[in-house]
Formats: structure tokens, C-alpha cells, sequence
């Protein structure tokens, strides 16, 4: 009988899981454009991706998504939409602290300077390492991107759980042989994590 690894480390997403800020997200705050909310969506993930690997500037972002869509983007109100994380979600940080230091903890996120400059001071006090995509200059779904936490680590694949609240992210990681699971609430993750046979809150 094959012997089911146990696992060793959890790896969250930032934007729409830790925090609020998620491109996802930044469509809400852009509907007033009126644009398609699936085409805002393809065009605003389109023009970030190189960005998102620390390639050229959020301005260059916003003009590629402006050229997209046909409307002119304000400036202003781009940069606020993709530079302020809103609210954290406590409930998912309490969680990510409960599995300290029975398992290691880290942030996969495809991110940029302007937000990564906020959000890590904070992060850095619970987990063991933060992973963005614009330092290490691959971003996912690129199977690369995992790969490194995986070899930086000493880790299987099967023997992480990987979160996200975007599918084809979670798709990545899966191909890799590691356990996945779509993020959509704490109290969710909770029972998701300890189906996985991860214990949460010291258990």
C-alpha cells in the first residue's frame, strides 16, 4: 500500500484571500466604466501580466487596459483600485498563525512594488516567506512559480496545500501533484483544510 504523504507546508494567495484586493476586485471598483464586466476583466489581467513579473510600470498597465477597453482610464483611480489592499481577512491570518510552526507557511502572489511595499511588513510576521511574482519575475499560472517554492523549500509537491480564489491558478499547482483548494471563506478553508488532514487551531 502507497504510503499518502503528510503535509508539510501551506501556501496561500494574497489578493482575494488574505486581503481584499483582488483583480476580481478592481473590476467592481471600475464598473462604472460600464465596461463588459468578463471583458474589463481579460483586458485588466492581460495588460498586469507583464507588469507582474516587474516588467515596465502600473502606468503602462493602465494604458494597455485603457487601449482594450476603449475608454481612457482615469489614473487616480486605477492606481487606488491596484495599490490599496483593503480590508485583511482576519479570520484567514488567524488560520495561517494556528498552523505555525507545525507547518510551514507561505505567500505565493502575483503582485507588484506598489502594493508588495504595503502589505509586507505585516505579512512577514506570519509566514515564513513571501513569494511575489515582480522580485522573483515569474508569475503564476507558470508552473516556475510554484516550482520555486517548491526547490527553495525542500518540499513535494504533494506534500503542500495551495490557496487561491482564481481556478486556473489552482489548476498550476494541481498539475504539479499538489493539493489544492478554491478559497472562498474562512469558514470554508477551515473545513478544507482539515478534510486534507491539516490541523487548524493547534489540532
Amino acid at each position: 500500500m502507497t504510503k499518502v504523504p503528510s503535509i508539510k507546508a501551506v501556501i496561500f494567495d494574497f489578493g482575494g484571500v488574505l486581503a481584499e484586493v483582488s483583480m476580481f476586485r478592481v473590476c467592481q471598483k471600475l464598473a462604472f466604466l460600464n465596461v463588459p464586466r468578463q471583458k474589463l476583466f481579460n483586458a485588466l489581467m492581460e495588460a498586469y501580466y507583464p507588469y507582474s513579473e516587474g516588467k515596465g510600470t502600473l502606468e503602462d498597465v493602465r494604458a494597455r487596459a485603457s487601449f482594450k477597453v476603449g475608454v481612457d482610464i482615469d489614473r487616480a483611480i486605477f492606481k487606488e483600485s491596484f495599490t490599496n489592499p483593503g480590508k485583511y481577512n482576519e479570520d484567514v491570518v488567524s488560520i495561517s498563525d494556528s498552523l505555525r510552526p507545525r507547518y510551514k507557511t507561505f505567500v505565493l502572489s502575483s503582485n507588484h512594488k506598489e502594493l508588495a511595499e504595503k502589505i509586507s511588513p505585516r505579512l512577514l510576521s506570519h509566514f515564513d516567506r513571501l513569494y511575489f511574482s515582480h522580485v522573483v519575475g515569474v508569475t503564476k499560472p507558470d508552473p516556475r512559480a510554484y516550482q520555486m517554492v517548491l526547490d527553495e523549500n525542500r518540499l513535494k509537491a504533494e506534500e503542500c496545500v495551495f490557496i487561491d480564489d482564481y481556478q486556473p491558478y489552482l489548476d498550476s499547482a494541481a498539475k504539479l501533484g499538489m493539493k489544492t483548494i478554491l478559497f472562498k471563506g474562512a469558514k470554508q478553508l477551515r473545513a478544507d483544510l482539515e478534510r486534507l488532514g491539516v490541523g487548524v487551531d493547534g489540532k
